[in-house]
């Protein structure tokens, strides 16, 4: 049974995946496999690629023809790697299934060469499903950067930027001793200061490749015992690997973004009410000056009697 683009964007939801990417993680299924769930594909590697989102067999027991498996593997492999460890993204094969219809694609299992471009001419209007996949892969690549900057807080994992700092640092020097002129004079320490900046730029670059080892108790290990183990031709133990909170940091971004939009959406109506409330107090005035308008007759204007009495005593001559 083959299954559709919407039953593919369900699928994935249903497997833990994000809503947001639902649309995309469906197109990219639809060109990996056709919505094939038996789908497989042989690589020139020896590798398998296997089921509706073609899961390649270096995954282990996550590539599987399963439908519910294969796209819970397809959500662990997008947390891990993210949205590019697809080819049919990254050649753009994916945009053509993007809108659910039923575009004619060759029956081959895990067809990951095919060009969009060769569909038809490409539209210039904006599709929103396009630029709501933009705005979802932009959150996902700033929660990627986030999560390896908060991961610079964790014990040790700043050392590693100041050593990396020293390590630069150390190797420019090197670099200007071996290209002074005294590098060659008879009993001058520029060539040995050279080599022991050379060493030092060395010994700084590994430890700042390699996650801050910790000790027993998980307290990082002091920079000082750290060298002395190096130097004494000791492998320091490994430090505990970088933790992967991209999905959790990008549904907070998205919320921030939610909120943003809503408040600027509120802030909106609020100004149209205003603005509709001046209104109606300005007709209301207008109404009461002149007139309603709907056959009442404006307000009469008193006659006044402008006659002068006659009184006792006075004449009408000059």
């Amino acid at each position: 049974m083959g299954y559709t683009y919407a039953q593919l964007e369900q699928l994935w939801i249903d497997a833990g995946g994000s809503a947001a990417a639902a649309p995309i993680m469906a197109a990219i299924a639809m060109a990996e496999s056709g919505g094939n769930p038996n789908a497989t594909d042989y690589d020139s590697n020896g590798t398998v690629d296997r089921g509706l989102w073609q899961i390649n067999s270096i995954w282990g027991s996550l590539s599987t023809f399963d439908p519910t498996a294969n796209a819970q593997s397809a959500v662990q492999v997008y947390n891990q790697q993210g949205i590019t460890a697809w080819a049919t993204y990254n050649s753009g094969a994916y945009k053509q299934f993007l809108s659910g219809g039923s575009v004619t694609t060759p029956n081959t299992p895990g067809a990951t060469t095919t060009d969009a471009s060769t569909s038809g001419t490409p539209s210039t209007s904006l599709n929103p499903a396009d630029a709501l996949n933009d705005m979802w892969s932009l959150f996902h690549g700033v929660a990627g950067g986030l999560n390896w900057l908060f991961w610079l807080w964790q014990p040790g994992q700043g050392w590693r930027f100041i050593i990396g700092i020293g390590g630069v640092a150390s190797g420019v020097g090197a670099a200007k001793l071996y290209t002074s002129p005294g590098v060659t004079e008879e009993k001058s320490a520029t060539f040995p200061g050279a080599i022991l900046l050379t060493g030092v730029a060395l010994m700084c670059l590994y430890m700042t490749m390699r996650a801050w080892p910790v000790d027993s108790n998980g307290d990082a290990v002091r920079p000082a015992a750290y060298a002395v183990m190096i130097l004494k031709g000791e492998k320091p133990p490994a430090g505990p690997p970088a933790p992967d909170n991209t999905g959790q940091i990008q549904l907070g971004l998205e919320a921030i973004a939610s909120i943003w939009v809503v408040n600027k959406v509120a802030s909106s109506v609020s100004g149209l009410a205003g603005a509709a409330g001046i209104f109606a107090g300005l007709w209301a005035g207008l109404k009461k000056v002149f007139g309603s308008g709907d056959g009442e007759a404006p307000p009469e204007i008193p006659e006044v009697d402008l006659t002068v009495p006659n009184y006792p005593g006075l004449t009408g001559a000059a």
